[in-house]
């Protein structure tokens, strides 16, 4: 990745460690980023937020589109194209034109903008404080996991890290795992690191 040619490196450009890299495999970095306590919560909560906003948004839009779609367009084209056939065929135009503006909404509405934006800055908070080293947050990734199944494991360790039970079942903010097991090191180690 280092060694990637970058025609404009000496105009002062240089690329993202995370050019390269799939929507799945950006959020898999932050998320474990944030497992790892290289993000704190506070960081998170506004990514966490816009991912609610994003989801609510894309489920909520085909109830909102569609009447406003069917006093506007559909009227207006109601004479002159699809109309003319059988209803069968209308009701089949408008699902699809429906359709079709809830994939643009999903692909590009406002707020999904936001949501990569402030995954680019997360991404670009890990990379200040350990560098090129995000990319092995990426090393075993799963290619069955989607975006929507690492936002919910990452509002499930934000709601671990922020409930009422922190302190009791979950660890707190600052608190970390240890980096090594304990019981894999050798019997005399061991006992002077837990005296």
């Amino acid at each position: 990745m280092q060694y990637y040619n970058n025609p404009y490196y000496s105009e002062g450009y240089k690329l993202k460690p995370w050019f390269a890299l799939t929507e799945e495999e950006r959020s898999f970095i932050t998320f474990q980023a944030y497992k790892n306590r290289v993000l704190s919560s506070d960081e998170v909560k506004g990514y966490l937020r816009t991912v609610r906003f994003v989801n609510a948004s894309n489920l909520i839009f085909p109830i909102i589109a569609f009447p406003i779609l069917k006093r506007t367009a559909f009227r207006l084209f109601a004479n002159q194209i699809y109309f003319k056939s059988n209803v069968a065929a209308s009701y089949g135009i408008q699902g699809t034109v429906l359709g079709l503006s809830w994939l643009a909404w999903i692909n590009f509405s406002p707020l999904y903008t936001s949501l990569v934006d402030q995954r680019e800055d997360l991404l670009k908070t890990v990379e200040k404080r350990i560098g090129f080293k995000l990319l092995s947050f990426n090393d075993v990734l799963p290619r069955w996991l989607t975006i929507k199944e690492i936002h919910r494991q990452m509002q499930e360790k934000y709601n671990e890290r922020n409930s009422v039970f922190t302190g009791y079942l979950y660890a707190h903010e600052e608190n970390a795992e240890p980096l090594i097991d304990p019981k894999s090191l050798p019997k005399k180690i061991r006992e002077k690191i837990t005296k």
